[in-house]
């Protein structure tokens, strides 16, 4: 292990819990879940067995490059944690390379490693809200943002299920120049929704403005939280749809809002924004026609006039 970036970040830390965790209850499913080692060698040595299959008899200079703290659990659970009977039913598979530098070539040897070690551990981090993109509520209001048109039949409200689909959607659709404006002018990014938006406006009326400050994915496992068994079972039908896109609209025009009293408002106006939307929820005691919000697409003047009024106390 010299050679990797890491040391062992220690069994409590949330990704190698849940490794330990795996070995422990489902040893059989490691294979499934993990994504292996990448490794690399000076010289294999490789014979053919009786079936005729290649076999590995002897690695010189074996290094683990990526996938420290795999064989690091693997080891803890051998030797300290008592479970060497389920580590003998794991399977990981491993990616073996073999470097062939001159032996005198240190360096070049060293800066192969170095960029595996590198790239294998370059990835597109996977937030929480991606994961819970296929729960049956996100679906559902997906399908909804689809099919109800803002009341002047020009547009819809595009709901991102999926992180990037909106842009893969236009780039897919924008064929011509003509196609390209078309989907633009249906889909406006003025009006894309994403799961950590949607999560934000919805907490924020429901007064719980310090989960909204937490930031996008504390905020969204919370949000997911109070949704509770309508995650698995939704109950949401198209005027639903519209008084939640209602919320939307009314965070982003209390925002809008700040950012013209930015010489009033020089920081914090996204917390700022949170606070007032929860107080003008707590005020109204939750009710404001949130369905003639989605009707006139925008806030009323007199809200905008308290927003601006508050705004100051608030900050």
């Amino acid at each position: 292990l010299e050679l990797n970036v890491r040391a062992f970040l220690s069994a409590t830390g949330k990704v190698n819990k849940g490794i330990r965790d795996t070995i422990r209850e489902q040893p059989d499913r490691f294979f499934a879940y993990n994504n292996g080692l990448a490794l690399t060698a000076r010289h294999v040595e490789v014979r053919t067995a009786e079936q005729g299959q290649a076999e590995i008899v002897r690695i010189v200079g074996l290094q683990v490059v990526n996938g420290g703290q795999t064989t690091a659990s693997l080891h803890r659970a051998w030797k300290l944690d008592g479970a060497a009977a389920q580590v003998r039913k794991v399977h990981v598979q491993g990616k073996l390379t073999v470097i062939t530098t001159p032996e005198e070539d240190s360096d070049q040897f060293t800066e192969i490693v170095r960029s595996i070690s590198k790239f294998a551990n370059s990835q597109n981090a996977v937030k929480d809200d991606d994961l819970e993109a296929n729960q049956p509520w996100h679906v559902a209001f997906e399908k909804l943002s689809r099919s109800v048109w803002t009341p002047d039949a020009q547009s819809q409200w595009y709901y991102e299920r999926s992180r990037g689909s909106y842009a893969t959607a236009k780039m897919r659709a924008a064929t011509t120049r003509a196609r390209k404006l078309e989907f633009e002018r249906r889909w406006p990014r003025a009006q894309l929704i994403t799961k950590t938006d949607l999560a934000k406006c919805w907490n924020a009326w429901t007064q719980r403005p310090e989960v909204v400050s937490l930031g996008g994915q504390k905020n969204f496992r919370q949000f997911m939280a109070s949704l509770d068994d309508q995650v698995r079972r939704p109950r949401i039908d198209e005027e639903e749809f519209k008084r939640t896109v209602g919320r939307v609209i009314l965070f982003r025009e209390v925002t809008r809002v700040l950012n013209e009293l930015k010489d009033r408002i020089p920081a914090y106006r996204a917390n700022v924004a949170a606070y007032l939307v929860a107080y003008l929820s707590f005020r109204m005691t939750g009710n404001l026609d949130f369905l003639r919000i989605w009707e006139k697409q925008s806030i009323p003047v007199q809200v905008k006039d308290l927003v601006r009024e508050w705004a100051g106390p608030v900050y």
